[in-house]
């Protein structure tokens, strides 16, 4: 019976370490590594994306990417963009170098540091790997696995104000936004920051450390020059490495994950009541 059990026991082990891995995958991924150099401030947008948050249901999102910022940029500051969701028109959400916040018939401020007078990324010539966690308490920041003491407070801006949108009004907006765009400044206030930035990942839920994208995860919707969304599902290498194979178009399912772990658990529970049904019957023959 011993052994029944320590079996039943592994089994359900191994399973919810597969619940946990689903968990864990991303909901899209965007596998463009892109370089701004000597940028300028304009409207100009690098690349626009179908939002892959909208209509999820958010309690909790992550939006991961890997930036390098060389050597000797044309500028290095918290508040050049790295991505926006939204626009001037609509309000927005900016992701900068160092500040995370949102304008949209008000305002808030992130930063890592906890204020603007800090910056606490790496570096000139350096790479690393950002994890920005949002949620009802706000922005997390996490840099190559470890959180930043800013993690989800409000920063005050030059005069001293904060701002009076919340961590839940940034959930709201991820949700029902339609666009991303990167690289571009549809703020109105600074330029791109000079980077390379690559393995951008979005995930629902909180993730806190590096993920390294493999090609195997769907891919965000692109919008075309006429405001079509392209979709491409993921391109994964076949047996033959010259070659690879593409699936038919497929944008992200909504909820896809949430199905995927509930029937992992479906499994769990069917597997739990044979193996008790397997012990009491072995006792019954003794």
């Amino acid at each position: 019976m011993k052994k029944i059990i320590t079996l039943a026991l592994a089994a359900a082990m191994t399973i919810a370490s597969a619940v946990v891995a689903f968990a864990d995958e991303p909901i899209a991924a965007i596998d463009t590594t892109y370089t701004f150099e000597n940028a300028q401030q304009n409207d100009t947008s690098v690349d626009k994306f179908a939002n892959p948050f909208k209509n999820l249901g958010l309690d909790s999102a992550t939006i991961q990417y890997t930036v390098t910022i060389p050597s000797n940029p044309k500028y290095l500051t918290g508040y050049d963009t790295v991505m926006t969701f939204g626009d001037k028109s609509s309000g927005f959400i900016y992701i900068c170098n160092e500040l995370v916040g949102m304008n949209s018939g008000g305002f808030v401020d992130y930063w890592p540091s906890g204020t603007t007078a800090t910056m606490v990324y790496p570096g000139k010539g350096e790479t690393y790997t950002v994890n920005l966690v949002f949620s009802g308490d706000g922005v997390a920041f996490y840099v190559n696995g470890e959180q930043m003491p800013g993690s989800n407070v409000s920063a005050g801006n030059a005069d001293g104000t904060v701002g009076t949108l919340t961590g839940t009004d940034m959930l709201s907006f991820l949700n029902s936004e339609s666009v991303l765009y990167i690289g571009a400044n549809n703020t109105s206030y600074w330029a791109p920051q000079d980077m390379t930035l690559s393995n951008i990942v979005f995930f629902k839920g909180a993730v806190t450390t590096p993920y390294t994208v493999t090609g195997d995860e769907p891919k965000v919707g692109r919008i075309d020059e006429n405001g079509e969304v392209q979709t491409e599902a993921p391109t994964q290498k076949s047996d033959n490495d010259n070659q690879q194979t593409v699936a038919p178009n497929i944008i992200v399912e909504e909820g896809g994950n949430m199905t995927v772990i509930m029937v992992i658990v479906v499994v769990v529970v069917v597997v739990v009541l044979g193996v008790a049904a397997a012990v009491i019957l072995t006792q019954k023959r003794r």
